[in-house]
């Protein structure tokens, strides 16, 4: 009896499981999508429903069909990315960006991703690490630590929907990577460059932050666009690589233009993947040149 007993418990566990995950998911869907006007905020709801219950269904995630958890974190990602600007959205998009990185990277679980499917993701991601370097200003290891976490998630997904995405995808992926550059160009490195230019002038240069989560955006975001250059990067179209080089090429005017000694582990690998991204972009202009002219 005791042995039938022991058995049966993590079966029970994971039917437990998976009736609050169902339960979560049609509740929320049910709240956002009939009811009018609205008893709670989204914030309200999500947290709720979702965030106050999250290793639970992080847990209940591997039991479920792959489509069915797909289906749900897509929708999440589309809350996500429509929450009204009057509320606070930085709790929604650090949980939602935490929990689909946990149920695919931590919990293994492959989501079934098509063309649709990966537009939802890159709005939604878009949207958030926008907010996240627009929020730098005021909160720079809060809101720089995130936008990072943000953009490992999306390298999650892409290993996932990689073998089986269209040129049409990563194209998507790598407009959103280079509007990630432009955006901490203007809103991080140039602030960044101001006050320091203001205030840590020396004679032999200025001192640029060695702050790791200053590095780790851009590092992150070329990590990617580096991964899709080096697989499809020659059938890309002529505008995306020329825009590449047109983004690196603003955020090392910045550097070279102030005369500054960027420092630290962090600020050298950011380094490294500038000039790995320029030799792989260079190759495949060669490439594009000798192609049209053979043509």
């Amino acid at each position: 009896m005791s042995g039938s007993s022991s058995s049966d418990t993590p079966s029970s566990s994971s039917s437990s499981a998976i009736r609050a995950w169902r339960t979560a998911f049609l509740t929320l869907r049910d709240e956002t999508l009939t009811s009018s006007p609205k008893s709670k905020s989204i914030t309200q709801l999500l947290n709720d429903l979702i965030f106050s219950h999250f290793r639970a269904l992080m847990s209940a995630a591997p039991d479920l069909p792959p489509h069915e958890v797909t289906s749900d974190l897509l929708f999440l990602m589309e809350l996500a990315a429509s929450s009204p600007g009057g509320q606070d959205v930085s709790p929604i998009y650090v949980y939602v960006s935490s929990l689909v990185h946990d149920i695919c990277k931590l919990q293994r679980v492959t989501l079934q991703l098509n063309s649709s499917s990966w537009v939802v993701v890159i709005n939604c991601f878009s949207a958030m690490v926008h907010f996240f370097l627009g929020q730098a200003g005021s909160r720079p290891q809060f809101s720089l630590g995130h936008a990072v976490e943000c953009l490992g998630t999306v390298r999650c997904l892409a290993s996932i929907y990689q073998p089986k995405s269209l040129l049409s995808d990563d194209v998507h992926l790598a407009k959103f990577l280079l509007g990630v550059i432009e955006s901490y160009h203007a809103q991080c490195l140039l602030s960044t460059c101001t006050s320091t230019s203001e205030n840590v002038a020396v004679s032999t240069g200025k001192r640029l932050s060695k702050s790791s989560q200053l590095w780790e955006v851009p590092t992150a975001a070329f990590t990617l666009l580096s991964e899709a250059f080096t697989r499809i990067g020659s059938s890309f179209p002529t505008y995306i690589w020329q825009s590449a080089m047109e983004v690196i090429r603003k955020v090392m005017d910045v550097l070279l233009s102030q005369n500054f000694l960027v420092e630290g582990a962090p600020a050298t690998r950011f380094l490294e993947f500038i000039r790995l991204n320029l030799i792989t972009i260079d190759a495949l202009k060669h490439t594009l040149q000798c192609t049209t002219l053979w043509l």
